[in-house]
């Protein structure tokens, strides 16, 4: 039993015993689910050509299912996997059957340079005196030693050392992929329009990026309840994410699937009379711009920040330190290299930015989808 469940995702954990993930694994394995209306409402944006990029922390790949093609899954996915020894990588198809069964997949590249390696020494004979034996016997001792006590440190795995096929979803102690980085650097300066959408904004470093979008763009919330306060977004649709997706598709005379209705003169009529909604404006005083669908939680709010105590905020600041601590024990992974360079710009940019807004009130976190900007004139209007 793990004594903190965040220990499942956490790299330094899964150096330390692989176990406990891969007997979780098939639970997480993508197939079992299908996409949603939201999936498909991100879906008709791009169809469109309205769709700069979805940036998503989910790691089920339903949004490759549901055919979104401008798509980075912060987080990784399942689609690949890599060896924790040699770096080998390969399709997540290939371990499938190994993680649906509970197995540790190995690294195929590692273990057949093992079995090459343990025949070769098998065929070498040597002979010697007994003082050069017991001189090689002491010397042996010592190295066995020696290889030991990096182990015996910092209690890795055997088989975590030995080259396991590790899916490539980011754990709690890695950085972000490199092309992360590159993209929101250049598409938080494209934008027009801003969607978050079914997020906690909680972690780290996405849950930074809506503080890089200028003020100037619209920033949309569509979830359960409100997140980041004391934030105010320009247009709060507080609900079941699906349900709202599905009724914003009607005004906006979009077919989608998971909408039970046709689209038909009738139901544009009913549309126009606002005969129907399946919504109401909230009756709470100065919240003229929040809209209330199937599901929405409106509870009681403060002027203080409603992070938890308890759910951990990764800074990215905090996280290039532990990368260095990493790296000077030894410990740093190929995907943690891969994007130092182009977190540190990041980090310098986000810090920049907090610099310049320090007298004013915090910004929201985080941003799911990116529309493409209008070639004239933005086309939403602020109400």
């Amino acid at each position: 039993k793990l004594d903190d469940p965040q220990d499942l995702f956490s790299i330094s954990y899964f150096r330390r015993n692989v176990k406990p993930f891969y007997k979780f694994a098939k639970q997480l394995w993508p197939g079992t689910h299908s996409p949603a209306a939201t999936h498909w409402f991100i879906r008709e944006f791009e169809k469109r050509g309205k769709l700069l990029r979805n940036y998503t922390q989910n790691i089920d790949t339903l949004e490759y299912v549901a055919g979104i093609k401008n798509v980075i899954q912060c987080h990784g996915s399942f689609a690949t996997a890599t060896c924790t020894k040699c770096a080998f990588q390969c399709s997540g198809e290939e371990i499938k059957t190994k993680i649906l069964s509970e197995q540790i997949p190995l690294c195929p590249k590692c273990e057949n340079f093992r079995q090459t390696t343990a025949k070769t020494h098998s065929q070498i004979s040597v002979s010697s005196s007994c003082a050069d034996s017991k001189a090689r016997e002491s010397t042996r001792l010592d190295v066995t030693a020696a290889e030991k006590l990096p182990s015996l440190m910092y209690s890795v795995d055997p088989l975590f050392e030995k080259g396991v096929l590790k899916p490539d979803i980011v754990f709690f102690g890695e950085s972000l992929p490199k092309h992360f980085f590159d993209s929101i650097e250049k598409e938080v300066d494209e934008c027009d329009l801003v969607i978050v959408a079914g997020t906690s904004l909680k972690v780290a470093p996405v849950s930074k990026i809506i503080s890089l979008v200028d003020e100037s763009v619209p920033q949309i919330l569509i979830n359960r309840e409100v997140v980041a306060r004391p934030h105010e977004f320009d247009l709060e649709f507080l609900g079941n994410c699906d349900a709202v997706a599905v009724e914003l598709a009607k005004q906006l005379g979009w077919g989608i699937q998971g909408d039970s209705e046709p689209l038909n003169e009738e139901r544009n009529e009913r549309m126009k009379n606002k005969e129907d909604l399946s919504f109401r404006r909230s009756n709470k005083s100065g919240k003229t711009n929040r809209y209330l669908f199937d599901g929405a939680v409106e509870s009681d709010e403060s002027e203080g920040s409603d992070a938890s105590d308890d759910e951990e905020d990764i800074d990215p600041a905090d996280q290039s330190l532990k990368e260095a601590e990493n790296e000077k024990e030894g410990e740093i992974s190929p995907c943690t290299e891969a994007g130092t360079s182009s977190s540190s710009s990041f980090i310098k940019r986000n810090i920049e930015h907090e610099n310049q807004l320090e007298q004013d009130t915090p910004k929201k976190q985080k941003t799911e989808i990116l529309i493409k900007p209008a070639e004239k004139q933005n086309p939403y209007h602020r109400s």
